[in-house]
């Protein structure tokens, strides 16, 4: 009898999770995540487009929390994806909830 084994999917941490905003169209996901995963293993990436067609926002998840920290430093003191774009941990931005 062949045994079976559980695989069990762990739920993504909001911690490890970053919100960058805007993030302009002519930044593609390609482009993203190749700057950001520089700083560690990339889960997934998920953009969402604004309505007014003017850009988008991005949710990058990172594998551990470490990794995102040192992504938004980056974003933020190094202006690694543009002067406008900003990065915070995904948690924060929500208030917590995550």
């Amino acid at each position: 009898v062949a045994s079976r084994q559980r695989v069990e999917r762990e739920r993504p941490s909001a911690e490890a999770a970053v919100f960058i905003s805007p993030v302009p169209f002519n930044l593609t996901m390609q482009r993203l995540r190749g700057r950001l995963e520089r700083y560690g293993k990339i889960s997934f990436i998920r953009r969402r487009a604004h309505s007014i067609g003017v850009g988008a926002d991005a949710i990058v998840q990172f594998a551990q929390a470490a990794h995102a920290k040192n992504a938004i430093e980056a974003v933020m003191t190094e202006h690694l994806l543009g002067d406008n774009i900003t990065a915070a941990r995904l948690c924060d931005v929500r208030g917590g909830a995550g």
